[in-house]
């Protein structure tokens, strides 16, 4: 009796020691970090933040990268949180987040309908909100919308980019091209040369 009494004291000290939230996963690109948080008990994960955004209750303070370690705030406590170990590390983004929110979940990444994507000069996004890829980015599904910096757009549906080795496909169940129509410095120029 003893020795269970000893047993149950000892597996809930270990409960209530465990942290509520796990450190899953960071990203570096350029000088920001961003870092994903999980909730075991209710099974859900951060979007990607930064240090100072909130998440359920914890804010990130501060990122020791050698150790990896995240120091997050939970009130007036502060909790230290080791990256859990993954499978995937040191991975080769070819694209960057441009900007807004995406999610991984089992090693996918679903984007927000305010993500854009950023790969090279272009910028992809999606108009439906649907737009998932791999962790390692180099495979973005979903209703694409490339921006390109010429101001031209290409509208994807059921679409798939892949990037490697510096060399980028774009294939899907229909494809748009809408080009702007050319400036007016350029277009006088253009009417000439094809008058007879």
């Amino acid at each position: 009796m003893k020795t269970l009494i000893l047993a149950v004291a000892a597996l809930l000290a270990s409960q209530m020691l465990a942290e509520p939230v796990e450190f899953v996963g960071y990203i570096t690109i350029g000088s920001d970090r961003h870092f994903i948080l999980y909730d075991a008990k209710t099974k859900e994960s951060s979007l990607w933040m930064k240090l100072g955004q909130e998440w359920h209750g914890y804010t990130p303070a501060s990122f020791d990268a050698k150790k990896e370690n995240l120091t997050v705030k939970s009130g007036a406590s502060d909790l230290v949180l080791c990256l859990r170990d993954s499978k995937v590390r040191a991975v080769q983004s070819v694209m960057a987040p441009g900007m807004g929110s995406y999610k991984l979940v089992d090693g996918t990444m679903v984007y927000g309908p305010d993500a854009k994507l950023r790969l090279r000069n272009d910028l992809i996004s999606s108009p439906s909100g649907l737009m998932v890829s791999d962790i390692e980015q180099t495979i973005v599904a979903g209703d694409l919308l490339i921006e390109r910096p010429d101001g031209s757009v290409i509208k994807v549906a059921n679409g798939v980019v892949t990037s490697k080795d510096g060399a980028t496909s774009i294939r899907g169940q229909s494809m748009e091209i809408l080009v702007p129509p050319a400036t007016s410095a350029t277009a006088p120029a253009a009417q000439e040369a094809h008058q007879p």
